[in-house]
């Protein structure tokens, strides 16, 4: 009964992001905005990443967190294409804080299939945030790439009223302030926000320590001792 619950589950969620994302696709192309449709056609495939994973590992992903990722796998899509990264202010923080809980994940199966027969929780811990923190590395790389090399804004900005920098400084190597910031101009124009606007930095700062906190708390579930929880179990058969 629980097996029946537990595949039926599954597939309402992978048919309703398959719809999202078709219906997403639909939309895009009426109102010609084909070059955004390029991820959603990705995303179509994405959706099966966690059935894939399973089968090509011979491994049990727990149901909420296989469908958790499901939903996090179309994420990016309504970010970029819906727009949800500029019309709910949370949404790009939940995604890299819930991609820092399943990279970790992640780490800690791979450790304990690759190193089996290591007792050492502190080794698995250690594993499982490194491998969460390069794969989020890697992603603010790619997004530094989209756009030096491609003028995206995948690094939002934010808008700040101070920052220090040596650049302002009187003297070489000494620091200067620039506070209380409420116009900028650029070329004898004002920017249309009340503000200097930082292009990225924070942004991406912001997006990696959400990821290694949830990939510390996720850690900390699993490893420490008698309170070993597992998410991501081998299995000897599919």
């Amino acid at each position: 009964m629980k097996t029946t619950i537990k595949k039926t589950s599954r597939i309402i969620t992978i048919v309703i992001c398959e719809i999202i994302t078709l219906c997403t696709i639909g939309s895009l192309f009426y109102v010609k905005k084909y070059s955004r449709s390029l991820l959603a056609f990705f995303t179509i495939f994405l959706i099966f990443l966690p059935e894939i994973f399973e089968r090509l590992m011979r491994c049990s992903i727990n149901n909420a967190v296989y469908i958790l990722t499901v939903l996090y796998l179309i994420g990016p899509m309504l970010g970029h294409c819906c727009k949800f990264y500029h019309r709910i202010s949370w949404w790009d923080k939940a995604l890299h804080t819930y991609g820092g809980v399943v990279f970790a994940l992640l780490g800690i199966f791979l450790f304990e299939q690759l190193w089996r027969g290591n007792e050492s929780r502190l080794l698995v811990a250690l594993f499982a945030i490194c491998f969460s923190v390069c794969v989020s590395v890697i992603w603010e790389f790619y997004e530094f790439g989209a756009d030096m090399l491609f003028g995206n804004d995948m690094m939002d900005d934010v808008v700040i009223s101070e920052f220090n920098s040596y650049l302002l400084g009187d003297s070489v190597g000494e620091i200067g302030s620039a506070s209380g910031i409420t116009a900028v101009e650029i070329n004898g124009s004002p920017l249309p926000v009340s503000g200097y606007i930082d292009i990225g930095l924070i942004d991406t700062m912001t997006d990696m320590l959400l990821e290694t906190l949830g990939a510390i708390a996720v850690t900390l579930a699993c490893c420490v001792p008698d309170k070993q929880l597992r998410f991501i179990e081998p299995k000897l058969s599919y």
